[in-house]
């Protein structure tokens, strides 16, 4: 029997040592209103509006529909006293080939403490086994070296440099891919990372993942994953990779 790929994400909530990311909603309004005043677009979802009483109306209305609308799925990042933390997002799917790209934004308080490497290991984990994933790939800066330093850690192996097509800027790709083709549903494994201080804002990490096909028809192909970049500037969600 042939299996249909799947054209959105399921409902999205992954847990870590010491965040939890989850679906924005209209409880989020006052802790985006604070990012705005601090102008930490960084740490905003990408397409978001830049305006307290915008963000309001954009959390009510519009926030749920990027996933049900098949272009990916945006998630806060808090701790576990529900302070907000930063975004992630999983952006630009092709659902035909089971390819998505993400990429994670903090708030300046929230940075240099290890969270990109916790985020990148859980929703890598994340990937690689309820979502359906066999291959993940992430770029990185080529003379960003903190990025390299994460990738490692997380297990990801350098495969090559390529030329960023919209930039024309090189980056280093990594690769990490599931151990076995089989589906589980294990807790990501908790870490407590030990990385220094890393750049702040989007495209420090990008990550692509390509599916693969489960043996559970409701877990056909979806994907996954991380990002940050130091400019704060978050890739256009039309952007392809």
């Amino acid at each position: 029997m042939s299996l249909t790929p799947l054209t959105t994400f399921p409902a999205v909530r992954i847990g870590t040592e010491r965040m939890l990311l989850r679906e924005f909603g209209p409880g989020d309004s006052a802790d985006l209103a604070n990012v705005i005043a601090a102008r930490e677009w960084e740490a905003l979802p990408p397409g978001s509006p830049r305006e307290a009483i915008a963000m309001a109306r954009w959390l009510r209305e519009k926030a749920h529909r990027f996933r049900l609308d098949g272009l990916g799925v945006h998630l806060a990042i808090v701790d576990p006293a529900g302070g907000y933390l930063g975004c992630t997002s999983l952006f630009n799917p092709d659902w035909t080939r089971g390819r998505i790209e993400t990429g994670s934004g903090l708030r300046s308080t929230a940075r240099g403490r290890g969270y990109i490497t916790e985020i990148l290991h859980a929703v890598t984990h994340w990937v690689l086994t309820e979502g359906g994933m066999r291959r993940i790939e992430l770029k990185t800066p080529l003379d960003n070296h903190a990025s390299h330093r994460v990738a490692e850690k997380v297990g990801f192996v350098k495969e090559a440099t390529i030329l960023e097509p919209t930039t024309a800027e090189e980056m280093v790709l990594y690769v990490r891919e599931a151990a076995t083709s089989g589906y589980t549903r294990e807790r990501a494994p908790l870490i407590r990372p030990e990385e220094g201080p890393a750049p702040g804002g989007w495209g420090y990490l990008s990550v692509l993942a390509t599916a693969k096909v489960a043996s559970n028809s409701s877990m056909s192909s979806w994907p996954r994953a991380i990002s940050e970049k130091s400019d704060g500037v978050w890739p256009p969600p039309e952007a392809s990779v």
